[in-house]
């Protein structure tokens, strides 16, 4: 993965963003476009999600932030922990669990994607009905 860090130069120039905020917002774009772009794997991963990350994507992100860094002031480790966030949500669509809160993103997610329905995933009878259903299954 490259970065051009003019690029990022010119856009925070651009909208203004102080030397002193520049750090949020390079922390919050980064982790929003990396924690896209890594690949999620085909397969449910063994073990913790973290560790996984941790040996095949921090070696990816790391040179990202390592140019950055060079240049503007922001947390590594912040980064670094929020791209690997981004990344697990992203995971986690793939390979639903019984997650509540990915539940809650991927009911949005239907929900926004103007699919018809007769009911929408967010109408709180289906919540009621799904929670039933999920203590149920196996």
């Amino acid at each position: 993965m490259k970065i051009n860090v003019n690029n990022i130069a010119q856009a925070l120039a651009q909208q203004g963003i102080p030397v002193e905020a520049q750090g949020r917002y390079i922390k919050a774009a980064v982790a929003r476009v990396v924690g896209y772009l890594l690949d999620v794997p085909a397969q449910p991963v063994e073990g913790s999600l973290k560790t996984y990350f941790k040996g095949t994507q921090e070696g990816k992100v790391a040179p990202v932030l390592d140019a950055l860094i060079e240049r503007f002031p922001f947390d590594f480790e912040e980064t670094m922990e929020l791209v690997r966030c981004v990344w697990e949500l992203r995971y986690n669509l793939v390979h639903a669990r019984t997650d509540l809160a990915v539940w809650a993103l991927l009911d949005a997610t239907v929900d926004s994607a103007k699919l018809e329905m007769d009911v929408e995933f967010k109408d709180p009878a289906v919540q009621l009905l799904s929670s039933a259903l999920r203590e149920n299954l196996e």
